[in-house]
C-alpha cells in the first residue's frame, strides 16, 4: 500500500513537471513571438501591415521564427514552406520572397550551399522586379555570406556594399547593423583589423539590446573576434559573454553555440587548453543538434588541435577536413589541411605533413587569404628546416618574409588608419558631446515653449469656458424672463376673467335677490288669499249653506289655479332673465290673450269687489309670443 502510494505521488510530481515545463515552453513561446511582431523580426520587412493583411501567412513566419531560434530548424523549415505555400496560394508576391529567403538561410547554415543559392536567387530576381527594397537588401546579405563562405571574398564584399546602400535607402535599422558586421567580417579575414573595427562600431549604432537583442549578440560576437586578434582577451572575453548571455536569454540556440565557441577559442588563446576543450564540446553538441555545419566544422578543428589523445585529434581533423569539403567551405577547408599538417608534424610525418601544407598554402592563395597564407609559409619554413633542407627552407623564408612585409605593410597603414580613426571618433566625440548639449538646450527651451504653450492653450480654453458659461448663463436668464413675462400674461388674463367672473356672479345675485322679491311679492297674494279661504271654511263650514260652500270651494280652485299659473309665469320670467326663453311670434286674437289672463285674475278681483272693465277689440290680431305676453300682464 505504501509503495503504490508513493509511486502515486512520483507520478503526481512527474506529471505537475511536465505540466510547468510545458507551460513555461508555451509562455515563452508566446513572449518571442511577441518580441519578434513588436520589432518587425519576422518576417523582415517595413510594411508590417502588409501581412495583417494575411495572418495565417504571419503565423507561419512567426511559429517558423521560434522554431529555428530553439534549434529545431527541421520543424522550422517545415513552417517556411507552409508560408511559401499559402503565400503562393494567395498570389502574395512579398511573402513569397521572405519565404525564399527564410528556407534558403537554413540551408546555407546546414552547409548545403548551393542548394539554399538557388532560394537566394529567386528572391533576388522577384525583390528586383518588385522593387521590393527590404527583400533585397536582406538577400544581397546572405549572397554575399554564401561567396564569402566559398571563398570569393571579393564578390561577398561587392554584394555587401550593395545591399548597405539598399538598406539604407529603405531605413532598415536591423539590415543595415547586419551588413556592417559582414562588411566587418570580410576586412577581419583579409587582415585590415581596423576597418574590421570601424564596421562593427558602425552596425554597433545601428542596433541595441532593447529593440533588436539577436543583432546586438551578433555585433558583439564580432567584436569580440576582432579584440582576440589584437591580443586583448580580457575585451574579447567581455564582449562574447556579453554576447552569450542575450542569446541564452532569448533562447537562441545557433547562436548560443557560437558564442560558446568563440569564449573557447579565447581560452585556448591564453593556452588554458582544458577550458577551451569543455567549450568547443558544449559548442558541438548544441552544432550537431541544431545541424549547424560550419559551426560543426569550427568545432571540430579546434578539438582537433587541441585534444591529448592520438586518435581522437585525427578523427575531429579528418572529420573537419571532410565536412568542409562536402559544402565547399573554404576557409574550412584551409585550416583543417593546416591542423592536419601541424598534427602529422608533431608525429614525425613529415611527407604527409608536407602535403597537407602545400593544399592550405594553394587554397589560401587562391582565394587571397594573406594571413592564413603568412601562417602556413611560416610552418613550411620550420618544417623545411627540421628536414635539414636549408635551401628550401630559406626559399619558404623568403616568401614568408615577402608576405610578412605585406602585411607589415598594411599594418602599418592600418595602425596609421586606426589612428586617424581613433582621432575621428575622437573629434566625432567631442561634436557629439556639443550637439548632445545643443539637444539638450534645445530641448530645454523647447519644453519651455511647450509649457507656454499649454499654459496658452489652458487659460485660452479657461477662458472659453468661462465665456461659454456666463452666455449660457443669460440664454437662461433670458429664457425664463420670456417665461415670466409669459406667466404674468396669462396671470393678467385669469385675473381680468376672475373680474369679469365676479361682475357676473354680483349680476346674478341681484337678479336672483330680484327673483326672490318678485316672487315672494307675486306669491303672497294668492297665498294670502287661499289661506283666508281655508280659514273661513275651517271656522263657517257648519254654517254655510250647499250653494254657499260650493261657490266658496270654486273660488279656492281659481285660486289654486291662479297660483299655478302665476308660478308657471314666473318660471317663464326667469328663463327670459337667463336667456334662456326663445322667442316664437305668432299672430293671435288680442281679445283671447287678454281673456286668458282676466280668467286667472277673477277671483282675485271679486272678493276685493272690484269690477274690471276689458274693452278690446274681438278681431284684432296682433304678432307676438302668447307666453311672453301673459308673463310680462
Amino acid at each position: 500500500m505504501v509503495k503504490k502510494n508513493i509511486v502515486s505521488i512520483l507520478l503526481f510530481l512527474m506529471i505537475l513537471s511536465g505540466n510547468v515545463y510545458s507551460n513555461n515552453v508555451s509562455e515563452h513561446r508566446r513572449k518571442v513571438i511577441q518580441n519578434n511582431r513588436e520589432i518587425g523580426y519576422w518576417p523582415h520587412t517595413n510594411l508590417p501591415s502588409v501581412y495583417d493583411m494575411y495572418p495565417d501567412i504571419r503565423a507561419c513566419f512567426e511559429e517558423a521564427a521560434f522554431l529555428n531560434n530553439s534549434g529545431k530548424t527541421k520543424a522550422a523549415l517545415d513552417e517556411f514552406t507552409k508560408a511559401l505555400e499559402r503565400s503562393q496560394d494567395e498570389m502574395f508576391t512579398i511573402g513569397i520572397i521572405d519565404a525564399k529567403i527564410e528556407i534558403g538561410k537554413l540551408y546555407y547554415n546546414w552547409g548545403d550551399f548551393e542548394k539554399s543559392l538557388t532560394f537566394f536567387l529567386y528572391a533576388r530576381k522577384y525583390a528586383q522586379m518588385l522593387d521590393y527594397k527590404p527583400g533585397i537588401a536582406n538577400v544581397l546579405n546572405y549572397l554575399g555570406k554564401f561567396h564569402h563562405s566559398t571563398g570569393d571574398f571579393k564578390k561577398s564584399f561587392q554584394l555587401f556594399n550593395q545591399g548597405l546602400e539598399v538598406a539604407l535607402a529603405c531605413s532598415d535599422s536591423a539590415a543595415i547593423s547586419e551588413l556592417n558586421s559582414n562588411i566587418g567580417n570580410y576586412y577581419e579575414t583579409t587582415g585590415n583589423f581596423s576597418k574590421a573595427l570601424q564596421y562593427y562600431l558602425e552596425a554597433l549604432e545601428y542596433t541595441n539590446a532593447g529593440s533588436d537583442p539577436l543583432g546586438f549578440a551578433t555585433v558583439h560576437n564580432h567584436l569580440g573576434s576582432v579584440y582576440q586578434l589584437r591580443g586583448d582577451f580580457s575585451f574579447a572575453m567581455y564582449h562574447h559573454r556579453l554576447a552569450l548571455r542575450y542569446r541564452e536569454k532569448n533562447r537562441y540556440m545557433e547562436g548560443i553555440g557560437k558564442s560558446i565557441k568563440n569564449i573557447g577559442e579565447v581560452f585556448e588563446e591564453q593556452n588554458l587548453l582544458d577550458s577551451a576543450q569543455h567549450y568547443y564540446q558544449r559548442a558541438l553538441t548544441i552544432f550537431e543538434a541544431v545541424d549547424y555545419r560550419k559551426g560543426i566544422v569550427k568545432c571540430h578543428n579546434n578539438l582537433g588541435r587541441i585534444v591529448a589523445d592520438r586518435r581522437a585529434a585525427y578523427y575531429h581533423l579528418k572529420q573537419a577536413l571532410t565536412r568542409a569539403g562536402e559544402m565547399g567551405y573554404v576557409k574550412g577547408i584551409v585550416n583543417a589541411e593546416h591542423a592536419l599538417s601541424g598534427y602529422f608534424k608533431n608525429y614525425c610525418q613529415y611527407d604527409s605533413g608536407r602535403i597537407h601544407l602545400n593544399r592550405a598554402l594553394q587554397i589560401a592563395r587562391e582565394n587571397n587569404m594573406k594571413r592564413h597564407e603568412m601562417d602556413i609559409l611560416f610552418d613550411f619554413y620550420g618544417l623545411e628546416l627540421l628536414l635539414g633542407k636549408h635551401s628550401a627552407a630559406l626559399s619558404k623564408y623568403i616568401e614568408y618574409t615577402e608576405v610578412k612585409d605585406i602585411m607589415t605593410n598594411k599594418a602599418r597603414e592600418l595602425y596609421f588608419e586606426e589612428l586617424q580613426l581613433a582621432f575621428e571618433m575622437k573629434n566625432k566625440e567631442k561634436q557629439n558631446k556639443i550637439l548632445r548639449t545643443e539637444n539638450e538646450l534645445k530641448t530645454l527651451l523647447l519644453g519651455r515653449k511647450n509649457l507656454i504653450i499649454v499654459v496658452s492653450v489652458l487659460l485660452i480654453v479657461l477662458l472659453v469656458g468661462i465665456i461659454v458659461l456666463i452666455y449660457i448663463n443669460l440664454h437662461r436668464n433670458k429664457k425664463a424672463n420670456i417665461q415670466l413675462q409669459q406667466l404674468n400674461r396669462e396671470i393678467s388674463d385669469k385675473n381680468k376673467a376672475l373680474v369679469e367672473l365676479n361682475n357676473k356672479l354680483k349680476n346674478v345675485n341681484n337678479e336672483k335677490d330680484k327673483l326672490y322679491s318678485i316672487m315672494v311679492h307675486e306669491l303672497r297674494n294668492p297665498l294670502q288669499w287661499f289661506r283666508q279661504i281655508t280659514g273661513m271654511l275651517n271656522k263657517k263650514y257648519a254654517q254655510m249653506t250647499p250653494v254657499k260652500l260650493k261657490g266658496t270651494l270654486q273660488v279656492l280652485d281659481d285660486s289654486a289655479n291662479q297660483a299655478y299659473h302665476l308660478m308657471d309665469n314666473l318660471l317663464q320670467w326667469t328663463r327670459s332673465q337667463l336667456g334662456r326663453v326663445k322667442c316664437s311670434p305668432e299672430p293671435i286674437l288680442l281679445s283671447d290673450a287678454v281673456n286668458d289672463i282676466l280668467l286667472f285674475a277673477r277671483s282675485a278681483v271679486s272678493i276685493k269687489n272690484i269690477t274690471l272693465d276689458v274693452r278690446v277689440d274681438t278681431s284684432s290680431k296682433i304678432l307676438f309670443d302668447k307666453v311672453m305676453f301673459q308673463t310680462v300682464l
